[in-house]
């Protein structure tokens, strides 16, 4: 239940909350906190980089903002074409690039893949009965992939992040 409820990862069978910080976890993000202003700066140079050279058709970046406005916790991108995995027997074009930047080693994640009013947990709500039909929503359940960044991230692995998508066809 303290992790909203799920599972498994993105899965939530129960309506739950955000209440995983204990007592170890807030003493180690206390002395983090003294490097958040110079970890966004990182964080911030890496998404400059990433909208300056990423090219590919396929990959609609976020719009951008200004920087003191973004801290780039996540840099979600969106693949066009994108539907819902098993149409026809064929799997979506954003599990096609999340599979080909895993094979080069580049981890990205899909962050919610089911859309919260397809979860089980909001099921049998009265808000969604019958079941809601949210076009937007499902797309970017289906569309959205998290490219990473993070201020660790080597000048080499962030261009090697971005050579790999705008190779992937």
């Amino acid at each position: 239940m303290a992790n909203y409820g799920s599972q498994r990862k993105y899965v939530f069978k129960y309506a739950g909350r955000n209440s995983r910080l204990d007592e170890i976890q807030a003493a180690i993000l206390d002395v983090k906190l003294k490097y958040l202003d110079a970890d966004i700066a990182k964080r911030q140079e890496v998404a400059k980089y990433y909208y300056e050279r990423i090219d590919n058709p396929l990959v609609e970046l976020p719009e951008r903002l200004p920087d003191e406005n973004n801290v780039y916790h996540l840099f979600p991108v969106l693949v066009k074409n994108s539907f819902p995995s098993g149409r026809d027997g064929v799997g979506s074009l954003r599990d096609a690039l999340h599979d080909y930047l895993a094979e080069r080693e580049i981890g990205t994640v899909i962050h919610y893949p089911i859309a919260p009013h397809q979860q089980e947990c909001y099921a049998r709500e009265a808000w969604n009965l019958p079941q809601l039909s949210l076009p937007i929503t499902e797309f970017l359940a289906n569309a959205e992939l998290s490219l990473p960044i993070s201020p660790c991230m080597t000048p080499e692995q962030i261009a090697y992040v971005v050579e790999c998508v705008n190779n992937f066809v």
